[in-house]
């Protein structure tokens, strides 16, 4: 199980995690994690590395 989050604070709302990730989308200017629990990854490392801030999490749980 992975876990996926995004830090808040460090996000720039460049969305350019949503444009490589359809887990992702913009709500106020942030980014935010449509599903954070996953049993796998699929896009969501590229997403957090076309992230300037690295304000992309992802952890394995377990």
């Amino acid at each position: 199980m992975f876990i996926v989050k995004v830090i808040p604070e460090k996000c720039i709302g460049c969305a350019a995690c949503t444009s490589v990730c359809d887990n992702f989308e913009m709500e106020d200017e942030k980014a935010k994690v449509k599903k954070e629990k996953l049993e796998q990854l699929t896009c969501e490392e590229d997403a957090r590395n076309v992230c300037p801030n690295e304000a992309i999490l992802i952890k394995r749980e377990g």
